[in-house]
């Protein structure tokens, strides 16, 4: 069990808050990170700026605490003096300053004396667990120090693309395109996806027109012309779901290279163009939920039918991949 002393401003001059909760490892995580290796080392070279944003995108219980802890535990482990503003702290991590606000409005309340008390002591990273969910006012606090350190937060949305808009646009913190053109470093959005149970997984096999049809250009069909899946009958062991644990599929769009003149440049796009800059995000390299799923169900980790009701095709895509492949020949 961990024992957790927290204190903080009250009315009559000081509060204190006794806590006893399991301890949970830093290292744990409730299902395996799922990046693709580029996108991996994308994420955590970009992590390592010394200044500028890192935003997780997605619902609750999407993966996103489970990146940003694990980029943390690595920033840490090089030295970094990191600060952090959660309610409520969802891990311990050992030798990070977390300011731990619990939950209900009395946390947000707080959240304004806290963040101010974590930049006063002059972390290299500060993560603010959720920048939509703050007043304006803490929001802009934390954005200010993104210009001179590392800014880790995440914002409820689903897609890089939303997500993105949504620190321009919306929840109060309406970025101007020049400023999140210079702090914005990557946007991260997690799925969370079931995975096959592996004590009762079956081959099952799908036309490869089903694939096509949701997402995937060129599927790697058998004679037959079917493509090779798994998914679970169901046993004791998955309760007759036919999956155990969870995998997620993580978008990475990089906006540290050709992406930052379409933030900067206010007349390639608008608020409402959502769409648009996610094509554009995909032309220049980023890999949307639908296509990440589908290869983990080629690899077996995930059921099509989990792939199909747990992510979107965009109505672009299929179009845009049959125009990059006849342009590659």
């Amino acid at each position: 069990m961990r024992f957790d002393l927290e204190s903080y401003p009250a009315p009559a001059g000081e509060a204190l808050k006794i806590s006893l909760r399991p301890e949970v490892p830093a290292t744990a995580s409730r299902f395996n990170l799922g990046f693709a290796a580029a996108a991996e080392d994308t994420f955590i070279r970009v992590s390592r700026s010394r200044s500028g944003i890192v935003l997780l995108t997605g619902p609750c219980n999407s993966g996103k605490s489970t990146a940003t802890y694990n980029v943390l535990s690595i920033l840490r482990d090089e030295g970094r003096r990191i600060a952090t503003v959660e309610w409520p702290r969802e891990a311990k991590l050992k030798g990070v300053m977390q300011y731990d606000l619990g939950d209900g409005q009395r946390g947000y309340d707080l959240v304004g004396a806290c963040l101010q008390r974590a930049i006063r002591r002059r972390p290299d990273v500060l993560m603010l667990q959720n920048i939509d969910w703050v007043y304006e006012r803490d929001a802009h606090a934390a954005i200010d120090f993104a210009a001179n350190g590392l800014l880790v937060t995440a914002i409820h949305v689903t897609g890089c693309a939303y997500g993105l808009c949504s620190l321009l646009w919306r929840h109060g913190v309406k970025l101007k395109p020049e400023t999140a053109a210079d702090l914005l470093k990557i946007v991260v959005a997690p799925r969370r996806l079931s995975m096959v149970c592996m004590h009762c997984a079956e081959e099952y096999r799908v036309p490869a027109r089903v694939f096509v049809q949701a997402g995937m250009s060129d599927p790697p069909a058998g004679a037959d012309g079917n493509v090779a899946t798994w998914r679970g009958r169901g046993c004791p062991l998955c309760d007759y779901t036919g999956n155990l644990g969870a995998i997620a599929v993580y978008e990475v769009l990089d906006l540290t290279g050709a992406m930052r003149r379409f933030i900067e440049n206010s007349n390639d796009w608008y608020r409402d163009q959502v769409e648009y800059l996610e094509r554009q995000a995909w032309q220049h390299g980023m890999r949307t939920h639908r296509e990440l799923a589908l290869e983990r169900v080629l690899a077996g980790d995930i059921s099509l039918k989990e792939a199909l009701l747990n992510t979107v095709r965009p109505g672009w895509l299929v179009k845009a991949q049959a125009a990059r492949k006849q342009a590659h020949g």
